[in-house]
């Protein structure tokens, strides 16, 4: 197994923005550019995982991922509802703490350096809770596959 970690608070994956831009012909085009927040996460992102991999090649098998999002207590809670949050018996539903897809998108930053291409993640679940010390946590484990021949239906 694998498991990478990102201290500080966990960011999904941002929309893409776009803007109208004038080419060197004099003509407007739109250029579509990745959310500046987002390609400085993906950067940090990719950095951890390839100290994490030490070297080795990405994987090249199907995969299990297990995200676990733990995100900063609200410091304007009162006391009693931070420590029911530090108890996990409040979860992030907030809109701010950003939506599960979007942390699984984030992912895409680790294609090359833990997989080959995310498209090999299989199976995936993804959990927001609360903590003392936000981070993201992306467990993942290779799945082992048997190679079952199907006999051909006898005619």
């Amino acid at each position: 197994m694998i498991t990478v970690e990102l201290a500080g608070p966990p960011k999904g994956k941002g929309r893409h923005r776009s803007r109208i831009a004038m080419g060197t012909s004099g003509k407007a085009f739109v250029q579509s550019y990745a959310e500046p927040g987002t390609v400085k996460y993906e950067t940090q992102l990719r950095y951890v995982a390839a100290q994490q991999m030490l070297g080795r090649l990405p994987l090249d098998e199907p995969l299990r991922v297990e995200v676990t999002v733990v995100l900063p207590i609200f410091t304007s809670w009162s006391k009693k509802k931070q420590a029911a949050a530090r108890a996990g018996l409040i979860r992030p539903m907030e809109r701010s703490t950003g939506d599960v897809d979007n942390y699984l998108k984030i992912l895409d930053a680790l294609n090359g350096i833990v997989w080959r291409d995310d498209c090999q993640v299989v199976e995936a679940s993804v959990s927001k809770i609360f903590g003392e010390a936000p981070k993201l946590r992306i467990a993942i484990e290779p799945i082992e596959t048997e190679l079952h021949l199907v006999p051909a239906a006898s005619a």
